[in-house]
Formats: structure tokens, sequence, C-alpha cells
């Protein structure tokens, strides 16, 4: 059976696609009716829970309303050209003052913390924050960073020249419930951005979340690869969240061994912008990475989404108590996978490493022995500590879609490790420039126990190995760690074969 959603029978495709929430049975009906028992319970559950769709809810602005307090103190003049503090101190400013020389698109970074908060422990991840500009509601920021200070990039939309004001308000009735409080350390405009970075904050979407992402599948940022065909700047906008409920992400040990990460990082919308600044084309990415034209509102150039599901997938219509609008970073990754972007920004691996924790996604230490002690039995439904995997980004030419794997031996053993644990119903990596997949390693392994990295194909077609891009671990605080590696570029492998690549 092929397991990838794109090959699916018509049939079972109406069925996922269907817009209600529907039962497994009703799953397991249809692939009875279609002839083919074979597809396996893990992809039964992804068309279930994958499809859990969050109704629209009439959105009369947050949980909380906007404080009626006036900013103190003479409006901070922002200049044309830099940066402008607007508040440095503690405690949560009410209301802010400012001054724009002229109208532009506006970023505020909010430095802040939420005491006795931790994304890691039930009941006190996290602590909201409603912000709204000249008394209307802007948008949330959800404080995933915990007690400690951390920087939030926000986009406030466009701002005309002349006064206005922002106001901060603690989201408790939005906020898990053990947040008692917030501390704002810093608010800063941020200078305008010129050239493709304007321009992708100029058309960058807004979205609505999911009324949990207090606790579960935060957004963690935005980026945008810019291409140009013809005349045109075509600006692809993506979204990381911290984990992904529902999916691929309802089996993480597959996730791991087919993506190498447990975040959740996928396109959302593509905006087609002419020459003369006009919007040709808006397209947003909804589930099975199905393409259609956007048909819901916008703000100013902003198209406005929705997490419909909790495979984080979007909608162009309906709204939550939840409104992100996080900063848009146009982004040149380090290698070609979209997981690189971990890479650079590595609290993104502790964000994502304590909601497993939390979620009791990780396995025990005393079952990820257990896991190597019993080489050959049942997989786990558990991932190991996401610090215990070696990560492998590498790219291939793979026509024929034949699956592939990676193991590694490590010095002084005899062992092989692989990143699919030895279970061929694991989903398989099918190919392409910029692929990544993790293998899990004995507690206690470090970068310099590596020995050898084998790429292996699994399947009945040969392929071509374009390169290694990056091999590494992450240490104790989720940093990575790179080795070196034969590149490996342009070796080709005969079906079922492999190829051993040797650590520098």
């Amino acid at each position: 059976m092929d397991l990838n959603p794109l090959h699916w029978p018509s049939a079972l495709l109406q069925l996922a696609r269907r817009p209600a929430t529907f039962a497994k049975n009703e799953v397991q009906w249809a692939v009875l009716a279609l002839g083919d028992t074979r597809i396996p319970d893990r992809v039964q559950d992804l068309l279930v829970h994958g499809h859990q769709r969050f109704e629209h809810v009439p959105h009369e602005g947050p949980l909380v309303a906007c404080p009626a307090v006036r900013p103190v103190g003479t409006p901070v003049a922002v200049p044309a050209d830099r940066p402008a503090e607007l508040w440095r101190g503690g405690g949560l400013p009410r209301a802010i003052a400012l001054s724009l020389g002229a109208a532009r698109e506006a970023a505020l970074t909010l430095t802040a913390a939420a005491p006795g908060t931790d994304w890691g422990v039930a009941g006190s991840e996290s602590a909201v924050v409603s912000v709204f500009v000249d008394g209307k509601y802007n948008q949330d920021v959800v404080l995933y960073g915990g007690a400690q200070a951390t920087a939030y990039p926000l986009a406030l939309g466009r701002l005309e020249a002349g006064e206005h004001s922002i106001t901060l308000a603690f989201n408790q009735p939005a906020s898990s419930p053990g947040a008692r409080a917030v501390e704002v350390s810093s608010a800063r405009i941020e200078a305008p951005s010129a050239g493709v970075q304007g321009l992708a904050e100029r058309y960058q979407p807004f979205f609505y979340g999911r009324d949990d992402n207090n606790h579960s599948d935060v957004p963690l940022m935005m980026w945008c690869r810019a291409t140009r065909e013809g005349d045109d700047t075509v600006l692809a906008y993506a979204v990381m969240h911290s984990n992904e409920d529902g999916g691929t992400g309802a089996d993480p040990v597959a996730e791991q061994a087919s993506w190498g990460r447990q975040t959740d990082p996928d396109p959302i919308v593509t905006v087609v912008v002419g020459p003369t600044g006009t919007v040709k084309e808006t397209r947003y990415v909804g589930w099975l990475d199905e393409t259609g034209g956007f048909q819901g509102s916008y703000e100013a150039n902003h198209p406005i989404l929705r997490v419909a599901r909790t495979n984080n997938s979007y909608d162009d219509r309906g709204s939550t108590h939840l409104l992100f609008r996080p900063r848009v970073k146009v982004q040149a990754f380090a290698g070609p996978s979209r997981e690189s972007l971990m890479d650079e920004n590595p609290w993104t691996y502790r964000i994502s490493d304590a909601e497993l924790r939390r979620e009791g996604k990780l396995l025990s230490p005393s079952e990820a022995a257990a896991v190597f002690a019993n080489s050959g039995g049942d997989r786990p439904t558990k991932v190991f500590d996401l610090r215990q995997y070696l990560y492998v980004d590498f790219s291939v030419e793979n026509p024929g879609h034949s699956q592939i794997a990676v193991a590694v031996k490590l010095k002084g053993q005899d062992r092989w490790y692989r990143s699919d644990l030895g279970d061929p119903t694991i989903d398989p990596m099918w190919g392409g420039n910029g692929l990544r997949t993790s293998v899990p390693l004995p507690a206690g392994v470090r970068p310099a126990d590596v020995e050898t990295v084998r790429v292996i194909d699994e399947g009945g077609k040969s392929l071509t190995l374009e390169g290694v891009n990056k091999v590494f671990m992450l240490d104790e605080t989720f940093q990575p760690r790179y080795l070196a590696l034969a590149s490996g570029q342009g070796v080709r492998l005969a079906a079922h074969r492999s190829v051993d690549l040797a650590v520098r």
C-alpha cells in the first residue's frame, strides 16, 4: 500500500476531505469497501485525528477588553530609520504613546516573561498578553518562554502617520491556570524594513490560532521565501508550530524518522505580487497540502487565515479567541531542508522537548535502554530524548520514489542503528533537495563516538545521492554540534544497496 496520502484512492480521499469530523469505523468501512485492508492503523488514525476541525467561533475580540487607561507622558517620537525603545523596566505597561512621522508597516519586539510558568509543566504552560493598538484589538502573544525573559517579534500591521497608543493586557482567561502575572522588560518599535524583507512584511498573513495554543502546538515563528517569476515576486509564507497533535504527528516515532523533528514547519499561504505592488494571486495551503485560491478577508494587504485542525492546517474562513501576528522573516536557510531553520534557532528544540515531556511522548531513560536491548521487538510509541539523535540532512535524486533509510555505526561497535528502527511501516522518505532524518542512539553517545553514516536504498528502484548537507547532534543545551563527513556527492545507489560515509 502506498503510504503517500497524495497517491491514495480517490474514494478514500473524498472521505478524508469531508468537512466534518468522522469516526474511525467509517474509515475502516471505506477501506473494506475499497477492497484494501492493508492500510495501517497509523494511516487510519491520521485520517481521523488529522481532520478534527475547530468550529468557527464568532469573534468579538479577545477574552479581555482593552484596559480603560490613557498613556502617560509625552509620546515617543519614532525615528524614520532606526528602532525606538518604547518601554524598559518591569511589570506590565498599561499603555504606551508613540508618534510616527510617516505611515509604515510597524513591527514591535516585546521582551517578556511570565513568572511561575513553564512550557513543560501541565497547567502552568504560559501566560497570554493581548495587544491593543489605538484601543482596537490587534493580537495575542503566548509567552511560551516561561519565566525566562524572551523576545517575541510581532507585526502590528500598517499604522498611519501621527500619534498612536499601544496597550498591553494580561489575558488571564486565555492563559494557563497557573499563570499569575506578566513582566515586560522591553518594548521596541523596529526600524522600517526595505527590499524583500519590507515586501514580505507588507503582504504577510495574520492568522487565528487554535484556542488550545496556550499549551499545545503554539506558533513559534513565521518565515518567507521570496522568488521571482518573470516580473512578479512570489512570497511563500510558512509557520513553525511547536508540535503537531494530529495528522502525521499522531505517530511521533514515524514523524521523527521521516522528518527528523517534532515541530511542525509547514507552508500556509503564497502571495504573488506584480511589479507595481498589486496582489495578483493569493493561494493558501489546506489539509493534505492541497492549494486553493484564497477567498477570505484581508486587513489592508494582509490575508487572514485560521488554524482549522489538529494537524495545523489552515482555512481561509472563521476565527477563534487567539489572533497571531508574528513578524515574518525572509529566510535564507543554512541548508536546503526547512528543518534547518531549527538549527539556526536552537531554542525551538528546547520548546519542542518541553512539550513532548509534558504530553508523555518521550521515552524514559529505562524505556529507551529497553528499546536497544530488545532489538527486533515491537517499535516504541514514544520518541527518545531529542539529544539522543544523530540528525542527517541530505539530498537525493529519487524519481522512482524508492524508500530511504539512514544507519549509524559507532566506534568500537559492530551494530548499526537505523532511522526507521527496522520497521518497514514507518513513513518512507521519498527524496528531493533537502531531506532530514534522525537516528536514535544510546544515552551518553557524543558526536566524537560516531564512525560511519550509511544511506540505504530500501526500495526497488535506484537513486542518486546528491550529497550530505549536515550531520549533527544536540548538546545538553540543545545547541547543534556538527560532524564532518565525506560528502558522497553524485553516488548512485542500485536498488537495495547502500553507501557508507566516514566521519572525517
